[in-house]
């Protein structure tokens, strides 16, 4: 029952702000001036959750789990409503939309940590792998029935009315949260102490380095996402449409073996599992770049899909064996924070090849990105400990 209320509540919210997110930079790439609103807001978003997510992990640790997800959800439900009402004033319309589109930033941001610590602390070691699982066929399939319905949902009549539904649906969700049994674990004094949590974490330099590389294949399609569109439409000479294919290539992937997940990391081992699929992720780059042609990039899309996939849900299960409950939190926000950094300044090289370097082929760039993957797995296979990574009783703490 656990399973099932946090598996329909995250579909929920998910595909509510999967439609929100498909409109709202549409919308705003449709307005005068709206362009350079949504690409001002992109980075200072960014910038922001740099710094902006040590501290979340920190109230994750601190606070309710549970609690936390649904004042996620709820106040998240409450920006797009006044975005809602925003959008029915001109005066107000551009600014709404892209206070909402600088929230969701945020809200990603808490909501994720909140989560992850919420299923290690509720749920036993040996169904997280299952629950990891669910979640990314959660997403993946919201994601995919969120595109179908922004296609209707892309008319101008019918904005308003989505972006309230979408509301609605947010704020529901949040209180479905609130029917999965919990109970706070008591968390010890030193976990409470920034400075014990920190020098505790960063001297578990094997599991930062694993979380860094768990990541990149993330970093790498989110470069991604700005090297096809721009490949495909000046390139090939092809249609959005040719686009939306590579996506749902991706997206199948992804959902096929994020259900496949728990199964195979019960067959071979977490560890093995994330070492092959940075391998795979990187070969797979490997071939796009030596024949760029679509059909090549489609049957690329879905290694991508299927291993990022399975990278993801198979560190989320290790690093849930790997540290301690009570500083999940501050953990996670580590990596958050240097995968935020990665991508900003991966994004910002991509980003002057292609006004320096105009026919140049830039999937050999997001490959090199990607190996740094596999080269780090390495390293930390040589320095990696066996211990749980928790805070030490210190003589202030005692």
């Amino acid at each position: 029952m656990k399973l099932a209320i946090l598996v329909i509540a995250n579909f929920v919210a998910s595909l509510a702000m999967g439609v929100a997110l498909t409109i709202v930079p549409w919308q705003l790439a449709k307005s005068a001036g709206g362009e350079q609103v949504l690409a001002l807001t992109a980075t200072y978003a960014s910038g922001l959750l740099i710094f902006l997510s040590p501290v979340s992990g920190r109230l994750v640790d601190r606070f309710s789990r549970r609690k936390l997800m649904v004042l996620s959800f709820v106040l998240m439900g409450a920006v797009l409503l006044l975005a809602t009402l925003g959008y029915q004033q001109p005066d107000f319309r551009l600014w709404g939309l892209a206070a909402f589109f600088f929230a969701s930033q945020v809200f990603f941001l808490f909501l994720y940590q909140a989560r992850t610590a919420f299923i290690q602390e509720v749920f036993a070691e040996q169904e997280r792998a299952r629950v990891n699982s669910w979640m990314e066929v959660e997403m993946q399939s919201s994601t995919f029935l969120a595109g179908v319905i922004a296609i209707f949902a892309l008319q101008d009549a019918y904005f308003a009315v989505v972006l309230f539904l979408t509301a609605a649906m947010l704020i529901t969700a949040g209180l479905l949260i609130l029917f999965i049994p919990y109970n706070k674990q008591p968390r010890p004094k030193q976990a409470t102490l920034l400075r014990t949590v920190l020098k505790s974490l960063l001297r578990r330099k094997d599991l930062l380095l694993l979380g860094v590389c768990a990541n990149l294949p993330y970093v790498a399609v989110m470069l991604l996402n700005v090297v096809h569109p721009v490949y495909i439409s000046k390139v090939l000479q092809m249609d959005v449409a040719a686009l939306a294919t590579a996506s749902l290539s991706y997206a199948i992937g992804a959902a096929v073996f994020g259900y496949a997940a728990a199964h195979i990391i019960r067959w071979f081992g977490e560890l093995t599992v994330i070492a092959t699929t940075l391998f795979l992720f990187s070969c797979a780059l490997l071939g796009v770049s030596l024949m760029p042609v679509f059909s090549m990039i489609v049957a690329v899309a879905v290694v991508l899909g299927s291993t990022n996939a399975l990278t993801r849900v198979t560190f989320m299960t290790y690093a849930m064996k790997k540290v301690s409950p009570h500083i999940m939190g501050s953990y996670l926000s580590i990596i958050h924070s240097l995968t935020y950094v990665q991508r900003t300044v991966f994004s910002l090289l991509l980003s002057l090849l292609i006004v320096y370097a105009p026919d140049a082929n830039y999937y050999y760039f997001v490959f090199a990105v990607a190996c740094l993957g596999p080269v780090g797995f390495f390293v930390y296979a040589l320095i990696a400990s066996e211990q749980i990574a928790e805070v030490e009783s210190t003589p202030e703490a005692a």
